[in-house]
């Protein structure tokens, strides 16, 4: 399983963290649902993702310092309407300087 697309399926609850067990997975997309809560920290699990789109859903917090260990990571979407943002530290920030697509805010100071 390399793949995952649940996107527009009205998915509502919170991402689950056996997510993170799925580690041969190179795209995950879940933009566009119902989603709440935190990213789980699991979801650094994936080091395998070139892909990770969780936009548009109503998540909130700032994004993991887990998911800095997805180095091959070049498309990542996380903006929505609940407030999830990247941490404002300079490791954190270098990391998504790395990402060649990449749309959400960064937390407020």
């Amino acid at each position: 399983l390399t793949t995952i697309s649940f996107s527009r399926n009205n998915l509502t609850g919170e991402i689950p963290p056996e997510l993170g067990y799925l580690t041969n997975l190179e795209e995950l997309r879940l933009y566009d649902n119902e989603l709440s809560g935190e990213i789980p920290t699991e979801l650094g699990n994936l080091t395998n993702l070139t892909e990770l789109n969780i936009g548009q859903n109503n998540l909130s917090g700032a994004l993991p310092q887990s998911l800095t260990g997805l180095t091959k990571l070049e498309k990542f979407f996380f903006g929505g309407e609940g407030g999830l943002c990247a941490p404002l530290d300079a490791a954190f920030q270098a990391w998504l300087q790395g990402i060649a697509e990449i749309s959400g805010s960064n937390c407020s100071e």
